[in-house]
């Protein structure tokens, strides 16, 4: 029956994490992606925990050591049974889950209806919405940290078993934890959704609440029945000769709370380790949902094995820590343990910073060990790389609770309340942990300088309490000078290699901008020439200046009749933002949900038009997604800017739900932007985003980006309304003198409307039968991540895909016009071009382009899809294939500098003086470029 029992702890740690993860999830969609949020979810829950352990321990001392049993034997079957309370836990957990997600959207409903017309700001939203979580989550939360104290209460009933008892119990319900972790974030999500996966954890606590009910009834409370749960105990020896004190393993005996106080600050550390390895591990690995599920399985593996271990030699009395009669009779120090194990913590600790500082340089020399990479050998990497990080300090760490459980409980008829005070105090340790850990140590410190910090703290945590332990210091004099020796080393190698692994490193040029904030790491690097520079976030590059984001601003308001009020979500650069505000528009708003972006995007003042200091910006720090649920104000254009699909998120932007909310805030003949990353998708997945987006949008038009079949982009514009497009109109906004100067059409409509690929009746053919990216399905978030390294496949497919889907743009066009066509065909011979480009089929590539000039030599994109393969022989050092494409690029385009700068390089290469320095002549600025 033990075993039994064991085994429902052991189901509803699976039911703990499942409700941890989908709760986040569902409370950071409504209330906001930030990390704000996020934390305020974590300490709800965390707070419940805390309070459930506190309140519970003490109300299983008193069922456990009334007596009104006696008198009432049959009312005490159903009431003062500590497993029967434990199954009513369970019962209620499950009961009081299924009502959060209603609960949740009517008080959110409630909170957005009487906001009236302001929109609150980003600090006085998250505090009423951390109130909402609050009062939702106390509940259920709090019956789930009773479970801990309550069942300990039933199990032990030996003093001289309650380490091995507690160990167990916590290792048990922790490896259940992992398994909820891992099947959540691996499978439960993408494959079932969020309600039905909600739905599996509240059968799992009704199921384990019944089971245990019907345990507990058929134990009864005779004395007969309960002396044996498994081969020996039930309530045997509560009151009277088992009650004996642990006066040697008590850190100071008058005063126990000072332990609970090192037990707090372990909470404390063990939670601010956890968060700032994650950011660590996120600037080096992709910051997808599968890398934070293998972060935290790993932590909570290392803690369940960590107090299974502890199970092994807590009740042996022969140690390597034994004292002789000094100490129990030649038991164990366990307040010296405690002392060993939070040094231990701190100098892996110290430890890790070298390995984080070397990973970056390291992860390409583990890649190249396999011929592909795929998503399931990276899965595989960076299981082992977390696990060779925080394995060892997390197995540490589950040391603790049974160890402290054990020291702190003297007496049998308190062990309720003393096993909900160890829970509780470490739970308020975490919470704090991850609160400074986040919003104090990351912003000021840094990660680095965070992690030296915490470990400073273990360090000497474990000198103090080593020192002050029964056994002290003696026989640990090598094993100190040891230590002391690997402490001063861990300082020496992270001093010298001048390398701060929060901020990362750059082989592409000088890190001109860093900084670290609550949201994500950024900066700025700049090339050698200085020509260039690229924004970076999690070392994701967002933004490169001179890059084709410019046209994310633009096409979406050329294509506007009159656009007056505009929101772009994400800032980046401030480069799309940047080309919005060249149009006449009275109003933009920008919402960012990183704030270091705003200081980068001061560095690109000449690409985005220095459009920080432009009166109409109103910039918001937020999460975009909630921004548009919260705000009352309507908008002609709203553009969703080029998101990374794959991050950890992201997806929730592409869900249906998202679309409708922005669906709801444009004005009557708005326009809805969603730019697309094509080389980020697979072929199904665009499929997926096209079809969910052209279900709340009843009319849809689909537009190139760009020509590049390497790194294409799409956009899908959709409205209520269907999309008429004025040829002169539009010829007149285009040669607006900030619109002109930006775009490569310049002032022609044609090769404008030839990025038209089709409407809303081709997206139906395109995605039929696609799945829909659904909050409670978000497909999206999943799936993208499996891709990442099959992007040159992705981009090209997507590229080649849409290419069958194209037609004349004749559904948005009023009258037909008799030079679209040609323009039309000649774009289909660079398209062609360019998937030959990406096939490495250079010669048709150029046919292609032949018959591009032959259709419309006029085509500006035409000298650019020269350029590109000029440049493509340039890098493979064919400078006389090189000069000869360059050279037919500069006839048709002669405004691309790049072309004449490589045209120049390559005469150089191939000593043809006399036309090197004639560009050079043209062009005095390339000899110090040169």
């Amino acid at each position: 029956m033990r075993k039994l029992i064991l085994f429902l702890f052991f189901a509803s740690g699976i039911s703990g994490l499942i409700y941890e993860i989908v709760w986040t999830r569902i409370f950071t969609l409504l209330f906001g992606n930030t990390t704000y949020a996020i934390s305020t979810v974590l300490t709800a829950f965390m707070a419940g925990l805390a309070a459930g352990s506190f309140i519970f321990g003490r109300i299983a001392d008193k069922i456990q050591n009334s007596d009104s049993a006696i008198r009432n034997p049959q009312f005490a079957i159903l009431i003062k049974s500590p497993l029967m309370l434990y199954a009513t836990l369970e019962l209620c957990i499950g009961i009081s889950a299924l009502l959060v997600p209603p609960s949740l959207s009517i008080l959110d409903s409630f909170y957005i209806s009487i906001l009236g017309d302001s929109l609150p700001s980003a600090f006085y939203s998250n505090t009423v919405r951390f109130l909402i979580s609050f009062f939702i989550l106390f509940i259920p939360t709090t019956l789930m940290g009773g479970t801990l104290p309550v069942l300990s209460r039933f199990f032990i009933h030996k003093i001289e078993e309650l380490g091995w008892n507690v160990a167990i119990i916590y290792a048990v319900n922790t490896l259940g934890a992992v398994i909820g972790c891992f099947m959540t974030g691996y499978m439960f999500i993408a494959t079932i959704g969020v309600k039905n996966t909600t739905l599996l954890a509240v059968f799992i606590n009704i199921a384990v609440g019944v089971v245990a009910m019907i345990l507990a009834l058929k134990i009864g409370i005779s004395p007969s029945n309960q002396e044996s749960v498994e081969g020996g105990q039930g309530v045997k020896g509560v009151r009277g000769r088992d009650k004996k004190p642990l006066n040697p393993r008590t850190l100071i005996p008058s005063n126990p709370s000072l332990l609970l106080f090192f037990f707090g600050l372990s909470g404390f550390t063990s939670l601010s380790y956890e968060i700032l390895w994650t950011r660590a591990f996120s600037l080096t690995f992709y910051s997808t949902v599968y890398l934070f599920s293998n972060i935290l399985t790993v932590f909570l593996l290392g803690i369940a094995i960590g107090s299974f271990i502890f199970t092994r030699f807590i009740d042996n009395p022969l140690t390597p820590f034994s004292k002789g009669d000094s100490t129990s009779q030649g038991g164990i120090d366990l307040i010296r343990v405690f002392g060993i194990i939070e040094f231990l913590i701190g100098v892996c600790a110290l430890i890790s910073i070298i390995f984080f500082q070397w990973l970056p340089f390291g992860i390409n020399s583990i890649s190249s060990l396999f011929d592909e990479m795929t998503w399931q050998k990276n899965i595989l990497i960076t299981f082992i790389i977390n696990l060779f990080v925080m394995f060892i300090p997390t197995l540490l760490m589950g040391l603790t609770f049974p160890l402290i459980g054990r020291l702190y409980t003297d007496n049998l008829d308190l062990l309720g309340r003393k096993i909900g005070n160890v829970y509780s105090i470490n739970t308020i340790g975490s919470i704090i942990g991850s609160f400074v850990s986040g919003f104090i140590l990351i912003p000021f410190l840094g990660v680095q300088k965070g992690i030296l910090f915490i470990s400073f703290i273990n360090l000497i945590m474990g000198i103090i309490i080593i020192f002050k332990s029964p056994a002290g210091v003696s026989g640990l004099k090598w094993s100190g000078l040891t230590s002391a020796v690997i402490i001063l080393f861990a300082f020496g190698k992270i001093a010298a290699a001048g390398i701060n692994m929060g901020v990362g490193y750059s082989l592409n040029g000088n890190i001109i901008f860093s900084k670290e904030d609550v949201s994500g790491t950024v900066k700025v690097i700049e090339d050698e020439t200085g020509r260039f520079r690229t924004l970076m976030v999690n070392n994701y590059s967002l933004a490169t200046s001179g890059d084709i984001a410019v046209r994310f601003g633009h096409i979406p308001l050329l294509l506007h009749n009159k656009p007056e009020d505009v929101l772009v979500i994400s800032l980046g650069s401030g480069i799309t933002v940047g080309a919005v505000g060249q149009h006449p528009v009275k109003n933009i708003e920008c919402v960012e949900i990183v704030p270091a972006v705003k200081d980068a995007a001061g560095l690109f003042e000449k690409e985005n038009h220095n459009i920080l200091k432009d009166p109409r910006l109103r910039l918001t720090i937020w999460d975009g997604r909630n921004y548009v649920l919260m705000t009352k104000n309507r908008y002609d254009v709203i553009i969703s800017d080029l998101f990374q699909p794959d991050s950890a998120g992201t997806g929730n932007l592409y869900s249906k739900e998202h679309y409708q909310n922005c669906k709801d805030k444009l004005k009557n003949g708005g326009l809805m932007a969603q730019w697309l990353p094509l080389y980020q998708l697979s072929t199904e997945d665009l499929k997926i985003i096209m079809a969910t987006f052209s279900k709340i949008f009843p009319h849809v038009t689909v537009w190139y980006g760009d020509i590049n079949s390497a790194k294409p982009t799409l956009l899908l514009l959709g409205s209520e309304s269907l999309l008429n497009v004025d040829m002169t109109q539009l010829q007149d906004k285009m040669r607006q003198d900030g619109v002109i100067s930006d775009i490569i059409e310049k002032d022609n409509p044609f090769a404008f409307m030839s990025f038209f690929i089709m409407d809303e009746k081709g997206v139906s053919k395109f995605t039929e039968g696609a799945e829909l990216n659904l909050d409670d399905k978000p497909y999206i978030e999943f799936s993208a991540p499996k891709y990442i390294w099959k992007r040159s496949e992705s981009a090209v497919q997507n590229f080649r895909e849409l290419s069958k889907f194209r037609e004349l743009p004749a559904s948005i066009l009023p009258t037909p016009n008799s030079q679209l066509p040609t323009y039309f065909k000649g774009r289909g011979h660079i398209i062609e071009g360019r998937l030959y480009h990406s096939e490495g089929l250079f010669d048709k590539e150029i046919e292609e382009y032949r018959m591009a000039e032959m259709e419309n030599p006029f085509d500006p994109y035409l000298g650019f899809a020269y350029f590109e393969l000029g440049y493509e022989y340039y890098t493979k050092g064919m400078f006389k294939d090189a000069v000869s494409v360059f050279e037919r690029g500069k006839a048709i385009n002669r405004d691309i500098k790049e072309m004449q700068f490589y045209l120049a390089k390559s005469y150089y290469n191939l000593g043809m003086q006399r036309e090197y320095e004639e560009i050079l002549k043209q062009n005095p600025e390339f000899v110090k470029k040169n």
